[in-house]
C-alpha cells in the first residue's frame, strides 16, 4: 500500500527540492533542497534510503526521514536515475563520461 509519495519541484535554476509527501492530500513530511536541478527520478534501496542525483553533479543518500546520510560529488551532472543493487551497491552515471558504484561501506 503506497504510503508515501516523492516528488520535485524547480525552485531557480541553481536549485530543485524533493518532496515527500503522505497520502493525504497537501500533507507534506519533509523537505530536501539539492544544488542544481533534478532531471532523473530517483531510487529507493530496500531499506527505504532515498537516492538522488542532481545537475549539480552530486548524488544524495537520504534517509526515510528526509536527513542526509551521505553525498558524493561527480564532476559534471548527473541526469540518469541510479539503480541499487541487491547488496545496496548504488550504481550511477555522470556526464563527466564516468560510472561509479558506491558501495556501502
Amino acid at each position: 500500500m503506497l504510503k508515501t509519495l516523492f516528488s520535485f519541484v524547480a525552485g531557480a535554476l541553481l536549485s530543485c527540492s524533493l518532496f515527500a509527501q503522505g497520502v493525504s492530500i497537501g500533507s507534506v513530511l519533509w523537505q530536501f533542497t539539492l544544488e542544481g536541478g533534478i532531471l532523473a527520478s530517483p531510487a529507493i534501496g530496500l531499506d527505504g534510503t532515498i537516492y538522488v542525483g542532481s545537475d549539480g553533479g552530486r548524488m544524495h543518500a537520504l534517509a526515510p526521514s528526509g536527513a542526509e546520510v551521505w553525498s558524493f560529488k561527480t564532476q559534471k551532472q548527473i541526469r540518469v536515475a541510479p539503480v541499487v543493487g541487491l547488496d545496496g551497491t548504488v550504481y550511477l552515471s555522470s556526464l563527466d563520461g564516468n560510472m561509479y558504484a558506491l558501495g556501502t561501506d
